[in-house]
């Protein structure tokens, strides 16, 4: 009976005597720093995806929104060709309308640019009589061609930083080829 007793008495011993912890309770700590860690970037990720969307976003918004006023300015420059007096006025009074909105659009170089314009086309309009209007002899379609390409130059260097679409590859970092020298807006 003693042996039994001594040999219980030992196992109960090594029941209660302090063992080391099996191992994932002994790593918990160090495996939820890293749990929460991933989960810090991967929210990071996310958060900066967001961003990246919103500002693709408010760029393709002022894009839809400056477009027609460069159809517009263009429609302006190319007015002085138009005969009919009625649609040379329409497209006068939707560039007025459009002049409104520039300076909120683009940048003040632009909506004085635009003042320059409109000032060129009235006397480029005023500077030609109505019959030369009507019945333009070659000697004055020459200048006039000259002049609406010189238009249409300084329109092309006026609007194409604010109608350029940006695409930037986030993961990567730089800019694409396609788009490299792109205006920020």
């Amino acid at each position: 009976m003693r042996k039994g007793y001594s040999a219980m008495l030992q196992v109960i011993t090594q029941a209660l005597a302090p063992t080391a912890p099996p191992w994932p309770v002994q790593y918990a700590p160090a495996f939820s720093a890293v749990a929460v860690v991933v989960v810090g970037l991967v929210a990071a990720t996310i958060a900066h995806r967001q961003a990246v969307t919103a500002r693709t976003k408010l760029q393709l918004d002022l894009y839809d929104k400056r477009r027609p006023i460069y159809l517009t300015a263009r429609n302006v420059i190319f007015c002085v060709e138009e005969r009919d007096l009625d649609k040379v006025r329409l497209v006068l009074r939707h560039f007025q309308e459009a002049r409104i909105d520039a300076p909120f659009l683009f940048d003040q170089g632009v909506a004085d640019w635009m003042e320059i314009l409109i000032a060129a086309v009235d006397d480029r309009l005023t500077f030609e009589t109505p019959a030369a209007r009507l019945y333009p002899g070659p000697e004055a379609v020459q200048p006039r061609r000259e002049w609406i390409d010189h238009w249409l130059g300084e329109l092309k260097l006026v609007f194409a930083p604010y109608l350029k679409l940006e695409t930037r590859r986030a993961h990567v970092g730089h800019r694409s080829k396609v788009t490299s020298g792109a205006r920020r807006t």
